[in-house]
Protein backbone atom coordinates (compact mmCIF):
# COMPACT_ATOMS: atom_id res chain seq x y z
CA UNK A 1 0.00 0.00 0.00
CA UNK A 2 1.00 3.31 -0.82
CA UNK A 3 3.23 3.63 -3.62
CA UNK A 4 2.58 4.58 -6.98
CA UNK A 5 4.47 0.91 -7.74
CA UNK A 6 1.45 -0.59 -5.68
CA UNK A 7 -0.89 1.01 -7.92
CA UNK A 8 0.15 -0.36 -10.84
CA UNK A 9 0.68 -3.74 -9.95
CA UNK A 10 -2.93 -3.42 -8.47
CA UNK A 11 -4.21 -2.42 -12.36
CA UNK A 12 -2.60 -5.66 -13.82
CA UNK A 13 -3.44 -8.43 -11.04
CA UNK A 14 -7.55 -6.81 -11.37
CA UNK A 15 -6.91 -7.05 -15.48
CA UNK A 16 -6.01 -10.99 -14.01
CA UNK A 17 -9.26 -10.91 -11.93
CA UNK A 18 -8.02 -10.25 -8.61
CA UNK A 19 -9.94 -9.30 -5.99
CA UNK A 20 -7.99 -6.00 -4.85
CA UNK A 21 -7.68 -2.85 -2.69
CA UNK A 22 -5.30 -0.72 -3.08
CA UNK A 23 -4.11 2.79 -1.32
CA UNK A 24 -7.47 3.98 -0.87
CA UNK A 25 -6.07 7.60 0.69
CA UNK A 26 -3.90 7.65 -2.41
CA UNK A 27 0.00 7.80 -2.94
CA UNK A 28 1.27 7.73 0.05
CA UNK A 29 5.39 7.78 0.66
CA UNK A 30 6.68 7.79 4.13
CA UNK A 31 6.31 5.27 6.88
CA UNK A 32 4.30 8.06 9.24
CA UNK A 33 1.70 8.85 6.75
CA UNK A 34 1.40 4.97 5.99
CA UNK A 35 0.40 4.42 9.77
CA UNK A 36 -2.09 6.91 9.72
CA UNK A 37 -3.85 5.25 6.79
CA UNK A 38 -4.04 1.82 8.55
CA UNK A 39 -5.37 3.95 11.50
CA UNK A 40 -8.01 6.01 10.01
CA UNK A 41 -9.39 2.74 7.57
CA UNK A 42 -9.13 0.83 11.24
CA UNK A 43 -11.35 3.34 13.01
CA UNK A 44 -14.07 3.85 9.90
CA UNK A 45 -13.41 7.50 10.26
CA UNK A 46 -15.55 9.46 8.11
CA UNK A 47 -14.48 12.62 7.36
CA UNK A 48 -16.14 16.47 7.56
CA UNK A 49 -15.46 19.86 6.63
CA UNK A 50 -13.56 19.97 10.12
CA UNK A 51 -11.31 17.65 8.48
CA UNK A 52 -10.19 19.49 5.32
CA UNK A 53 -8.58 22.57 4.55
CA UNK A 54 -9.22 24.96 1.35
CA UNK A 55 -5.97 26.42 -0.43
CA UNK A 56 -5.82 27.99 -3.71
CA UNK A 57 -9.48 27.74 -4.19
CA UNK A 58 -9.49 24.06 -3.73
CA UNK A 59 -10.32 21.60 -1.07
CA UNK A 60 -7.56 19.37 0.15
CA UNK A 61 -7.33 16.58 2.82
CA UNK A 62 -3.56 16.36 4.58
CA UNK A 63 -4.37 12.76 4.61
CA UNK A 64 -5.45 11.97 1.38
CA UNK A 65 -3.68 12.24 -2.26
CA UNK A 66 -4.23 15.32 -4.27
CA UNK A 67 -6.58 13.20 -6.35
CA UNK A 68 -9.43 12.98 -4.02
CA UNK A 69 -9.10 17.20 -3.91
CA UNK A 70 -11.94 19.66 -5.02
CA UNK A 71 -13.35 23.40 -5.58
CA UNK A 72 -16.26 22.28 -3.83
CA UNK A 73 -15.71 21.19 -0.03
CA UNK A 74 -18.99 18.47 -0.42
CA UNK A 75 -17.42 17.12 -3.80
CA UNK A 76 -14.02 16.73 -1.56
CA UNK A 77 -15.36 14.88 1.24
CA UNK A 78 -17.58 12.79 -1.24
CA UNK A 79 -14.38 11.88 -3.05
CA UNK A 80 -12.28 10.99 0.17
CA UNK A 81 -15.65 9.42 1.94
Amino acid sequence: MGSCFTENMASRLTLLKFNTDVNPMGIVYNPISLLNCFEILQSKKEFTEKDIFKENGVWKSFYHHSRFSHTDPKECLKNIN
